[in-house]
């Protein structure tokens, strides 16, 4: 019995790092003609925030600063119960940005999940860009996220997470080793169909296709899956950048999401 365990276990190993891309690479890649779009459409960033006075205001500013139409951007942040400063801070960026942006206040802490089925609700972009509280994109970003909904049968788009110093200098080569890895085989399975695996700091997807949650449900995860399962593709586009500083962001989103999954699961007791 521990031989097959172990053996099954080993086999799995074999397959997570070395059968899986050795598969990838014999799969038919696809030979795509990109298409552009003629017209941006309209977009929504979404913004979940817990407790992100350190963070709120220069991922706004950053957020402000992109390159895309005023006309055609507007941003929205559920503050989920927070009960430090990030709600003033909002608030006197609010009062000087030069496009929409609204906040929505959940004061019974009802977690990230429920924050961004509000925030769905009232979006008015015809495409939702999903925005952690500590994320900075490279200018470019949206539009650079956006072209690939040219084809009709893309309906979710995620970027690349490069990992930065606290002086802001890049982690290596862009990110780590295991993120060089994971951004591969995405490019892989891109070119091949569909990926499952987002970053969640920095996707895209068509509103029309967005499937409200439950509270316990993460939509970095169930999200891509629920697109894929209506029939459309989830791609990965490198050129669209998210910065993280490494260690300690990356915490930050993980630390974030395992409180809403906590709410959840004490709202059910």
């Amino acid at each position: 019995m521990l031989v097959t365990i172990f053996s099954l276990s080993a086999f799995l190993l074999f397959y997570v790092y070395l059968g899986y891309p050795l598969l990838q690479q014999c799969l038919p890649h696809k030979k795509r003609h990109k298409k552009h779009l003629t017209q941006l459409p309209s977009i929504t960033i979404l913004i979940a925030a817990y407790n992100e006075e350190i963070h709120i205001g220069k991922t706004l500013e950053n957020k402000l600063a992109l390159d895309y139409p005023a006309e055609k951007l507007n941003i929205l942040v559920v503050s989920d119960a927070s009960t430090d400063n990030t709600d003033s801070i909002f608030k006197a960026i609010a009062d000087k940005a030069a496009l929409p942006i609204a906040l929505v206040r959940q004061d019974t802490g009802q977690g990230k999940t429920a924050g961004l089925n509000r925030l769905v609700e009232i979006a008015e972009g015809e495409i939702l860009v999903f925005s952690d509280a500590n994320s900075l994109y490279n200018p470019q970003a949206l539009k650079q996220l956006v072209q690939q909904f040219a084809e009709p049968q893309v309906g979710y788009i995620t970027g690349k997470l490069i990992y930065t110093q606290e002086d802001g200098s890049i982690v290596g080569e862009g990110c780590s080793r295991y993120m060089q890895y994971e951004n591969w085989l995405r490019q892989q399975e891109t070119d091949i169909s569909s990926i499952v695996g987002v970053d969640g700091g920095i996707d895209a997807m068509r509103k029309a296709l967005y499937t409200p949650l439950k509270t316990d449900q993460l939509p970095d995860f169930v999200q891509p899956l629920s697109v894929i399962e209506q029939g459309y593709e989830v791609r990965y586009e490198p050129k669209a950048r998210l910065y993280e500083q490494a260690l300690q962001q990356p915490r930050t989103r993980v630390s974030y999401a395992r409180k809403s999954l906590f709410k959840s699961a004490m709202g059910h007791l």
